[in-house]
């Protein structure tokens, strides 16, 4: 979740919906189509959000790595779904936050309560960007 909120820019609105059909392996991209805000399904926050996304090959085998592991691995299920509702909603935003990513950014020594998912996705950015760039120096 973490590499492709981070490598995609993707709202975290948009991240909770994602169905493995809207995952293009062929394409490397992700499409884009639905939000939720505070549990409601909608549309996009502005019409430039609904084109198609692209994710960076490294980042490809995360998500089909999560979907083998996956109960709810069928085209329209979630990429990220709630096992609590067996997969018929999205895991919530903030609980995630809460649960998952301020815990994993503890272990690696990034702490606050000011944690959150925009601070979260600057920080990942940045460590992707320095994980890409050494995996290309080492192909060189």
């Amino acid at each position: 979740m973490v590499l492709l909120i981070g490598s995609t820019g993707l709202r975290r609105s948009e991240m909770i919906v994602l169905t493995w059909l809207d995952l293009n392996t062929r394409t490397m991209e992700v499409n884009i189509l639905r939000s939720c805000v505070r549990n409601r399904f909608g549309k996009m926050k502005t019409e430039a959000s609904c084109r198609p996304v692209p994710f960076h090959p490294v980042v490809l085998n995360a998500p089909l790595v999560w979907r083998a592991q996956s109960p709810y691995a069928m085209d329209l299920d979630f990429l990220f779904p709630s096992p609590r509702l067996k997969g018929a909603r999205p895991l919530s935003p903030d609980s995630i936050l809460e649960k998952s990513i301020r815990p994993a950014l503890a272990r690696i020594g990034v702490v606050g309560k000011q944690i959150g998912w925009h601070t979260s996705l600057i920080r990942w950015r940045r460590i992707c960007a320095h994980s890409v760039s050494t995996l290309r120096s080492h192909r060189s």
